[in-house]
């Protein structure tokens, strides 16, 4: 009896998690989608540009998403209070950790060249910025002014409160 109630409560575990990785795939899928339609509005693409763009994007973001997974390490150090802990690891652990994040980066930057090369043949440079450069590229106030965004409130440097890339800006 013992084993049976031990085999499924394995059982149950093992469906847990992968539905748990089911519902995390969704989520980065439709986040893809909406900012792919976000991108489209604010670069304000033709109808023939949009379908183009749309695939081209859920594409490049379903390349990086599988680098990313695939060279995750199987285990994460732990979080604590927003950092990693690092007390666990030997100097020779600590080590192969950076040199995998580095391949990561390397691989990762591979990729966005690749794409870069595809939205070129369609996009402009400043639309490929809000491609490539993320969100923050596009947070344009009235008038394209930059402004009330965290720590981008002062005057923390140049660039910060000064035009932006928002829509109408191409």
């Amino acid at each position: 009896m013992k084993k049976v109630l031990m085999t499924l409560a394995l059982v149950l575990i093992a469906s847990g998690a992968f539905a748990q990785k089911e519902d995390f795939a969704a989520r980065r899928a439709e986040w893809t989608q909406k900012r792919a339609e976000q991108l489209v509005k604010n670069m304000k693409l033709t109808d023939e540009d949009e379908g183009w763009f749309k695939a081209l994007y859920i594409e490049y973001q379903d390349s990086l998403n599988a680098l990313r997974d695939a060279l995750r390490p199987e285990t994460q150090p732990e979080e604590v209070n927003g950092m990693r802990e690092m007390k666990q690891f030997s100097d020779e652990e600590a080590q192969q950790m950076l040199l995998n994040q580095f391949n990561m980066e390397e691989k990762q930057v591979a990729v966005k060249r690749a794409y870069y090369e595809k939205f070129s043949t369609r996009l402009t440079p400043k639309q490929m910025m809000l491609v490539f450069m993320g969100p923050a590229m596009n947070r344009g106030g009235q008038n394209g002014q930059r402004g009330g965004e965290g720590f981008r409130r002062g005057g923390f440097g140049p660039g910060f409160g000064g035009p932006g890339f928002g829509p109408g800006r191409f």
